[in-house]
């Protein structure tokens, strides 16, 4: 199956990607693959990754009305794939994403879901708090999921049932149809899979789901020194 890669960087993610998009080459089902770098904060963006990959755009991104650099960069997850990709899948890939072994992740089956990514127990009360009170003034099919929950706002985090999106193949066309609902100005919250994951359960039609990309050789690490450290022990 083909499919888009799409990564963001900043300044300060610079060196992870240069330390773990070797690995992303270790996955047969991904070297080929044609890629999107969305960068922010670089005045030679042209020239400074274009040899990374055989197939890639470079992006300089930017969202005027972002309250944060991280709503900048994860916005183009979200706004930017809708406006770039043009595979009829992507895949979301960290900075801080990289592989252990060349077992593919994805196989056929997972390809008929909207969202296919690893599970994850909680989402930031604030950003449900957002997204709960932007849908009450917005015509979107299905039932708010949220409704279901107890959104506490003294609470940092509210336990659930979703994904989390270091490594997340997405169909192009359910992300399209998000953005017919939110417009290409500002996300409803600053998180690209906490918002993906509202829609994918609420839509119609629309289905998201969780597997186990650790064992089979996906991983993310936050720290850059870990990150070598693992490598280094491969």
């Amino acid at each position: 199956m083909n499919f888009t890669i799409v990564t963001a960087v900043t300044p300060d993610y610079e060196q992870k990607l240069l330390l773990t998009l070797p690995t992303w080459k270790r996955k047969p089902q991904f070297e080929n693959q044609p890629m999107i770098i969305f960068c922010n904060g670089f005045t030679d963006y042209q020239t400074r990754f274009n040899n990374l990959w055989p197939n890639l755009k470079v992006i300089d991104w930017d969202l005027p009305l972002s309250e944060s650099k991280r709503e900048t960069m994860l916005s183009a997850f979200v706004i930017g794939s809708e406006k770039y990709v043009d595979t009829e899948y992507w895949c979301k890939l960290d900075c801080d994403s990289f592989f252990t072994n060349s077992v593919d992740l994805f196989e056929e089956n997972d390809f008929g879901y909207d969202l296919c990514t690893s599970g994850w127990k909680y989402s930031f009360t604030k950003d449900l708090i957002k997204i709960k009170e932007w849908v009450n003034n917005k015509n979107i099919p299905g039932k708010c999921p949220l409704d279901n929950m107890i959104l506490d706002p003294n609470t940092k985090l509210t336990g659930h049932k979703r994904i989390i999106s270091w490594c997340c193949m997405h169909k192009t066309d359910f992300v399209k149809e998000v953005i017919s609902y939110i417009g290409n100005e500002k996300m409803p919250c600053p998180s690209h899979d906490t918002l993906l994951w509202y829609f994918a359960e609420r839509l119609p039609n629309r289905k998201w789901h969780r597997k186990r990309l650790k064992h089979l050789g996906s991983n993310t690490k936050t720290r850059i020194n870990s990150i070598r450290t693992m490598l280094e022990q491969l």
